[in-house]
């Protein structure tokens, strides 16, 4: 073969390159090395062939390129292998046994390459010569397309349940490089078959070309965009060569006839044309790929200029939601607030949204268009992928910006889903990072305004309460000056009364008539004391509380009838026993110690006498049951100031005993499934610890949460999800002893504190829960056999000798574990 250049080398060269220049770009990008490997010897392989297409043109002894040939399809023809693993690991497939079937196979076929039955010989044509296959040949050929069918096929299960929009975007990219691949390749046969046909598979480098854009910008594009754009690209090159030909070739004839000077200046002249030419035409593509950018501008400038001059934060963000879903296809936008005493978001209601103090971080930090999808892949976002797209679910939003002031942030604009679902273009993006800026500064003079707003409303109505109160105060003053006037006159009257009194000389018929007054005030007296005793014994009757008095020796003297409602006795029974007859040995504890503490400041004089103590007591009713009860009681005293018996009054408080008994219940234990909650396993921990500490044992602590939960919730709803993790907590709780402590964390985060660890063996545990969890889940007519468990583990005191070191070290275990299908411990236990 002639060893001269040729433009049929080009491709192939080009296909080499792209694909070692992609290979070097994965490997030098951050991620699972598994991965990485596999992605570059699927490109490699895919660009195997290049290098021979290139020798042909350089070697012109047809036995060693048939030698040469026969090599590399010997490790050509594993290919469908390299394929198959790579989507099992990006899909995550665990089917070894498939991988295994289809190295037998390619190992069969590499046997054969070294053959006739392979490749018989060359077909030589005027761009280069190609292998002539064989039978060997055509099955490997059919082989690879199975193979690939059944990769399709895989990718088109996983797309009907996939949610992410991210990973449905890298499927899609995928699935379309490999198969634009297989397909350029496929279209080789013609020319195998001795059909003067440039191979099209030596234009692999297409495909590795779009692979390559995805990677070199860290984010995903559709691929309609993608096309989009390359056609534009096209028709300017077109629209700018195609004139140029016509005026070279009107111009070549007479070029040579020219002087030198007249030369250059047709060259400058022609120059200048084209840069002209280029201008306008950039322009003119400008408007077609970006024929908003203009609308876009308008409206930022409009909006710039109106909300500086806004002062509450309710017009600002009226003013902002109706300019943005006036240039862009949004449903609605929503500005929250960012208050960094209660780390948390505030929206226009008022509600608060925690937020974690390492998103403010970020976000703070970011500055940019927070997308949803592309969190997988922006390098300044993967280690915050979970908790960034659990909070912009929270929010309902797919799209947030920082808008910062003074190098604070200051709120955030929440953006849902486009309405027409496509995505967010970069001219769109940079509209909304222009207006964040000042939106930023109004949004902080919106709150201050707002806040001094408040304060003043407050300090106004501060005054106006004490302005109230002072005139109160005058009229008070009023009030008591008027009371002394009448004092006084009162007073005057007194003392002219004792002078009419001194008059007298009557002295017994004064006497007699006091003595007369006086029978009629005692007669007077003993009928208000009848009346008064009539009423006090008509309210203690009637009374739904139990009033009774007993003597200082326990026995009843006085009980009102309602107590046969609170205790099944009556009263003349009642009458008849004594006070710890009817309460529990440790009521009947609290109750003498309570009367002896108050008779002992009574004799002391250490206390007021006039005081009531309430104390809460379990009482016998007459069947037998309990019931609490609060209980007023008082010394009675006689007329010598002595102690002789004890007033109380007894009100039933069951309900209130039974309310707050069941607060303490759900203040420890979560409300679906009965587990201890966040808080209960904290102090559980922190008392196992105390206890492991002072006795020298040990405990271990499982973290873990269930892998494709979120599935559950999106395809069944949440409330299946709700009976899944009932019935997960169930088989938790019989995989452990009683002793064993399992809490639900939140959502599908669980932790099991086993408890002496060194009379069981935590790894037992471990696979009997993931036994337990590995059986299909029957719910109603639902079976849900694909969720499984990922486990960390971290052991007292090795990897930790507080709360926060084992959960920290177990949740590193738990995130290793999903990296490895078996339950990780910490890793500072290697």
């Amino acid at each position: 073969m002639d060893n001269t250049l040729s433009i049929y080398l080009l491709p192939p060269v080009l296909s080499l390159v792209c694909a070692l220049y992609l290979s070097i770009l994965m490997m030098a990008r951050g991620g699972p090395l598994t991965g990485r490997l596999l992605f570059v010897v699927v490109c490699l392989w895919y660009s195997l062939l290049a290098p021979m297409f290139i020798l042909h043109h350089f070697i012109a002894d047809v036995d060693t390129l048939l030698s040469i040939e026969r090599k590399v399809h010997f490790f050509y023809v594993y290919l469908p292998l390299a394929m198959t693993a790579y989507f099992h690991h990006i899909l995550g497939i665990r089917r070894n046994d498939i991988l295994v079937v289809l190295f037998c196979i390619s190992l069969l076929f590499s046997l054969t390459t070294q053959s006739e039955h392979y490749i018989q010989g060359f077909y030589q044509y005027g761009w280069g010569y190609i292998a002539r296959g064989g039978p060997a040949f055509q099955l490997f050929g059919l082989y690879g397309l199975l193979t690939f069918g059944y990769c399709v096929w895989r990718f088109r299960q996983r797309l009907r349940v996939e949610t992410d929009g991210a990973l449905r975007l890298k499927f899609k990219y995928v699935v379309f490089a490999f198969g634009l691949g297989t397909l350029l390749t496929f279209f080789n046969v013609p020319a195998m078959h001795g059909i003067d046909w440039y191979p099209p598979g030596n234009f692999s480098f297409l495909p590795m070309a779009v692979l390559a854009y995805a990677v070199l910008k860290y984010r995903l594009v559709e691929i309609e965009s993608f096309f989009q754009r390359g056609l534009l690209y096209v028709f300017q090159i077109v629209a700018l060569l195609l004139p140029n030909l016509f005026v070279f070739q009107w111009a070549a004839p007479r070029f040579s006839a020219w002087t030198a000077e007249l030369q250059f200046a047709a060259l400058l002249f022609w120059f200048g044309i084209n840069h002209l030419y280029l201008r306008r035409l950039q322009r003119y593509s400008d408007r077609i790929l970006h024929k908003n950018r203009d609308q876009l501008q308008k409206a930022e400038n409009r909006l710039i200029a109106e909300m500086l001059v806004l002062r509450g934060t309710d017009e600002l963000v009226q003013k902002m939601a109706s300019a943005v879903m006036g240039v862009l296809p949004f449903a609605w936008v929503r500005i929250y607030v960012v208050d960094e005493q209660r780390h948390q978001l505030v929206d226009p209601k008022g509600d608060g949204h925690p937020v974690d103090q390492r998103l403010l971080a970020v976000l703070a930090d970011f500055r940019g268009v927070v997308d949803a999808r592309a969190l997988a892949v922006h390098p300044r976002l993967q280690s915050l992928e979970r908790p960034l797209s659990q909070w912009l679910g929270t929010l309902n939003a797919a799209y947030a910006v920082s808008l910062m002031h003074n190098d604070s942030l200051v709120g955030v604009l929440a953006l849902p889903r486009k309405q027409n679902l496509q995505a967010l273009h970069p001219d769109e993006a940079d509209f909304l990072k222009n207006v964040a800026r000042p939106l930023g500064l109004a949004l902080a003079n919106a709150v201050i305004h707002q806040r001094i707003t408040a304060l003043k409303d407050r300090l106004e109505a501060r005054n106006s309460a004490l302005n109230q109160e002072i005139s109160e105060r005058q009229r008070a003053e009023q009030r008591l000056q008027a009371m002394r006037d009448e004092l006084r006159s009162a007073n005057e009257a007194l003392q002219n009364a004792i002078l009419q009194a001194n008059e007298m000389t009557a002295k017994a018929e004064i006497s007699n008539h006091v003595l007369t007054q006086e029978v009629e005030d005692r007669k007077r007296m003993a009928l208000m004391l009848q009346q008064s005793e009539e009423r006090y014994r008509l309210v203690a009757e009637n009374a739904t509380d139990v009033i009774w008095t007993i003597d200082m020796n326990g026995r009843f003297t006085f009980i009102s009838p309602s107590v046969f409602q609170l205790l099944g006795y009556r009263p003349e029974e009642m009458m008849e026993m004594e006070m710890p007859a009817v309460l529990t040995p440790a009521s009947l504890q609290i109750a003498q110690t309570a009367i002896a503490e108050e008779f002992d400041k009574f004799i002391h004089k250490t206390g007021d006498e006039r005081t009531t103590r309430t104390t809460e007591l379990e009482q016998v009713r007459k069947d037998g049951t309990t019931v609490w009860t609060e209980v007023n009681t008082r010394f009675i005293k006689d007329e010598n100031r002595q102690v002789m018996g004890i007033l109380g009054v007894t009100r039933d408080i069951t309900e209130r005993k039974r309310t707050e008994q069941e607060l303490t219940y759900l203040a420890h234990h979560d409300g679906l499934t009965g587990l201890y909650n966040r808080q209960a396993c904290i102090e559980i921990l922190e008392t196992e610890i105390k206890y492991a500490r002072r006795h020298g044992s040990g405990l271990v602590l499982l973290y873990f949460d269930l892998d494709k939960f979120k599935p559950v919730n999106d395809t069944y709803g949440h409330e299946i999800g709700d009976r899944l993790l009932e019935q997960v907590a169930a088989r938790l709780k019989r995989a452990v002893r009683e002793t064993d402590c399992v809490a639900r964390l939140g959502g599908d985060e669980f932790t099991i504190v086993l408890k002496h660890p060194e009379q069981i063996q935590h790894e037992m545990v471990i696979q009997r829960i993931r036994r337990d969890l590995a059986r299909p889940f029957q719910i109603g007519d639902i079976q849900i056999d694909f969720v499984t468990a990922s486990i960390g583990t971290a052991t007292y005191p090795r990897d930790g000798e507080t709360v926060g070191a084992l959960m920290k070290c177990a949740d590193m275990g738990m995130y290793q574990a999903k990296e490895r299908p078996i339950a990780q411990p910490c890793a500072n236990e290697a």
